[in-house]
């Protein structure tokens, strides 16, 4: 939880984006993420995949390096 809030304190000062923001939206992703999960029973979402306009695959991928 501690690298998660240090990484949006890092991407916050570079790019300017409220950390509240970022965090709503990880939250949004992560809610996603669930969603596809209870649907698909698993989270090996492909990498181009994505969810009401947003890269479901290339999220989780993400999350996946960083942690």
């Amino acid at each position: 939880m501690l690298q998660r809030f240090s990484i949006f304190i890092t991407i916050s000062k570079i790019t300017g984006v409220s950390f509240e923001t970022l965090g709503a939206s990880w939250d949004a992703m992560y809610a996603m993420a669930k969603e596809y999960y209870t649907e698909c029973g698993n989270l090996e979402v492909p990498k181009y995949y994505t969810m009401d306009g947003y890269s479901l695959g290339a999220w989780i991928a993400t999350q996946r390096k960083i942690y």
